[in-house]
């Protein structure tokens, strides 16, 4: 079964961004089989016409009745919201692109975004939305078109227009899919850049434990995770108090290089905290 996929787009005062970023898709050999237009209430005359131009064309036109299109108008804790001029507002559109992102993520798309329409913080926090939740299979984009063809307003190109899609580079902090590493479960952006730092951080623990740790330490590292004591460590491991006691100072020492502290700083609550959470997670993932 072929992986569903949907256009995301911004949109501002010209709707041919919409048409021209789906007709381009489709050049490119992209099988989108549904668009979904962000934009702000329609107060504004120009935001209102072009509302009702691709409204009109979406339900008339025969190369676009394949599409299934809809809207989401940007929310606010006050409702609809017409402009972006407060942090309030720029925050609660970060959360409306969030969550629709993390819709179509959840139910297993392929998404384009296309972050050339619209307000300026529209496009930052599409970019940042982007950045949490894709992965190598969506994309992000931008269009660009000649001037000719954005005075016109035409929704569809003619023979001698010049327009393309241009790839917005996504930067991928680890090569783990958000959907499994459970970024995609949060349900607002700021649990998951929380999220993304404790992962951040389980990969440093990671370099640590394979690259520092011996297999005979980083055992050693996991049941201190546990909190066992040097005696407890070496009754499960059937080997001498005097040889773990030597491999968990290995393991502090290492500690502490790796992650640049003092050599007087005490490490074990350090280690026991920071490696009892990196444990626990490995095992909800697995």
């Amino acid at each position: 079964m072929n992986t569903p996929e949907v256009l995301i787009a911004t949109l501002g005062t010209e709707s041919q961004v919409v048409t021209l970023s789906l007709l381009e898709l489709e050049r490119m050999g992209f099988d989108v089989g549904e668009v979904v237009v962000v934009h702000t209430a329609a107060r504004a005359d120009k935001i209102r016409e072009s509302i009702e131009r691709l409204d009109e064309v979406f339900q008339t036109d025969p190369r676009l009745r394949r599409y299934r299109y809809r809207r989401e108008l940007l929310q606010g804790r006050r409702g609809p919201i017409a402009d972006i001029t407060t942090a309030e507002e720029a925050e609660e559109v970060f959360h409306t692109l969030y969550q629709v992102v993390r819709r179509y993520k959840l139910a297993g798309y392929r998404i384009h975004l296309n972050v050339a329409g619209g307000r300026k913080p529209m496009s930052i926090y599409g970019m940042v939305t982007a950045q949490i939740l894709f992965d190598e299979d969506d994309r992000l984009w931008h269009l660009v078109s000649d001037e000719e063809l954005v005075a016109s307003r035409r929704l569809f190109p003619e023979p001698g227009d010049e327009y393309s899609l241009v790839p917005i580079p996504v930067i991928h902090w680890t090569d783990r899919s958000p959907l499994e590493v459970g970024v995609v479960q949060a349900a607002t952006p700021e649990e998951a850049l929380r999220e993304q730092e404790t992962l951040r951080r389980d990969m440093r623990y990671e370099l640590f434990l394979r690259g520092e740790l011996t297999p005979a330490e980083r055992e050693v590292a996991r049941l201190l995770a546990q909190g066992l004591s040097n005696e407890e460590i070496a009754r499960r491991r059937g080997t001498r108090l005097n040889t773990v006691t030597k491999q968990v100072s290995a393991v502090y020492r290492k500690w502490r290089a790796f992650f640049e502290l003092p050599r007087e700083a005490p490490v074990r609550d350090a280690v026991v905290a920071g490696l009892a959470g990196y444990f626990a997670r490995r095992e909800r993932w697995a």
